[in-house]
């Protein structure tokens, strides 16, 4: 059975290397199975601190290190994976499925090596699926038209109803752009 984990990260900045998973979004569909969840974690000591990305996902500094800890976050994050997939079975993984899939990929892969754990392939299969890159495909005829492709603006431009004040919480996120996924691959994507 096909086992579907779409993703969503809020992070402190741009760069893996440097700045924080803030917040993991994550919707799993298995069949007729969905579990929806999401981890608020606080940074590494080392990790860089953008004011910037603070403000645009609405954390203040002060609840940012009242949030889990990283470790216990990252044990949470694969204790659920573990429900659902054998890290052991090289079948048996999740497709990783997010909005600009290589942003949300290379900050989670980043988290697994700032966690000591290099087997971040052993819960996803490669590559990730870039949503962006379906919602793209079934807009062709609409891009030249559109002033970015965030997801807040790709949503609604696709018939999808989103709540603003919402966006930039990873949970929102997540769940807004497994709609765009659905909407793209049920209406049918066309080259």
């Amino acid at each position: 059975m096909i086992k579907l984990c779409f993703i969503d990260t809020e992070t402190s900045g741009l760069d893996p290397k440097k700045n924080a998973v803030l917040e993991i979004g994550c919707i799993i569909e298995i069949g007729d199975f969905i579990d929806e969840f999401v981890i608020e974690c606080s940074p590494f000591e080392k990790d860089e601190i953008n004011d910037k990305a603070l403000e645009v996902n609405r954390i203040s500094k002060d609840g940012l290190f009242k949030r889990t800890p990283p470790k216990t976050a990252y044990h949470q994050f694969i204790e659920t994976l573990s429900q659902h997939v054998d890290r052991y079975n090289r079948c048996d993984k999740f497709f990783f499925l997010a909005y600009n899939a290589p942003f949300d990929n290379n900050f989670l892969r980043e988290f697994f090596l700032k966690n000591d754990d290099s087997y971040f392939g052993s819960y996803f299969f490669y590559p990730p699926i870039d949503v962006a890159v379906l919602a793209a495909m079934y807009l062709r005829d609409n891009r030249s038209r559109m002033s970015n492709f965030k997801l807040t603006t790709v949503a609604p431009v696709m018939g999808i109803d989103i709540d603003t004040a919402k966006a930039h919480s990873a949970l929102y996120d997540t769940q807004i752009m497994r709609a765009v996924y659905y909407k793209a691959m049920n209406d049918g994507i066309q080259l």
